[in-house]
């Protein structure tokens, strides 16, 4: 390494430390002295893809989507190692903008070793799920919408502790209560809904699908988790309002509905 690159290197890693903690007003002042003070630098779009950032969120500087996109365009064309991270965020950029060109960067992503790839991958599935979006780059193989691919890809996501993973799960219980690319199985669909509820966010769901759902009903399974689900605060109101509703309609029991429902008005 000579000292034009070792210099630049060692800006690099101050700037990505000052990163780090937050000092964005460090951050981008290094990162524009590495570009405007070592172009042929290795470092050069390392650096760019960090600038880029500060202005997608709007650190230090006024936010920019343009600007930062018109950046990440260039770290994605080199041979910098955030260049799959780059392309990335130009897919988030044209996701409402231009489907095609978007479905095309994920797709790009998802099979790279970005970290953005398993969150590529899942808004993939969404593509794959409705087909918007992937008409021109799909055409080539022949079809739109593809809910096999999209069934896969929810279930391979399912399989790994990552945000996605409850998401992925909640929609392969709808995969499988409506057979949307794999075969309607009962007993899988419950199953998933059961590994939800160690969730909080998806309690409340898991014992409606089981009160009312078709395919996964399971009353009195969903009657135990609603009394369990009353002790807590967070759901209290809405739990009151699904109580009043499970005794009007299961056991006709009017009296413990009116007892919940007058709950639900106190609260």
């Amino acid at each position: 390494m000579n000292m034009e690159e070792q210099l630049c290197n060692d800006k690099f890693i101050a700037a990505f430390q000052n990163y780090s903690k937050g000092n964005y007003k460090n951050s981008f002042k290094f990162f524009n002295n590495i570009v405007d003070k070592y172009p042929k630098t290795s470092r050069i779009f390392d650096a760019k893809y960090y600038l880029a950032m500060h202005y997608k969120n709007g650190n230090f500087v006024k936010k920019n989507d343009n600007k930062a996109s018109d950046i990440f365009e260039q770290v994605a064309q080199s041979n910098s190692k955030y260049k799959n991270d780059a392309n990335y965020h130009l897919a988030m950029h044209f996701f409402e903008k231009n489907g095609n060109k978007a479905f095309f960067l994920f797709n790009q992503v998802s099979q790279s070793n970005s970290k953005y790839k398993y969150d590529a991958k899942y808004i993939l599935a969404k593509f794959y799920e409705s087909g918007w979006g992937a008409e021109y780059y799909l055409n080539s193989y022949g079809t739109k919408k593809d809910l096999v691919k999209a069934f896969d890809i929810y279930f391979s996501l399912s399989l790994r502790k990552l945000r996605y993973q409850n998401n992925a799960k909640l929609w392969l219980v709808y995969c499988y209560e409506n057979g949307n690319g794999v075969t309607k199985n009962k007993d899988k669909a419950l199953q998933l809904y059961l590994e939800l509820l160690k969730s909080k966010e998806y309690r409340l769901k898991v014992c409606e699908s089981l009160d009312s759902n078709d395919v996964t009903k399971n009353k009195d399974k969903a009657l135990q988790l609603y009394l369990e689900l009353l002790k807590s605060k967070e759901y209290r109101l809405k739990v009151c309002e699904s109580l009043a509703n499970y005794y009007k309609d299961k056991d006709k029991d009017n009296k413990k509905s009116y007892k919940y429902r007058k709950m639900q008005f106190d609260i």
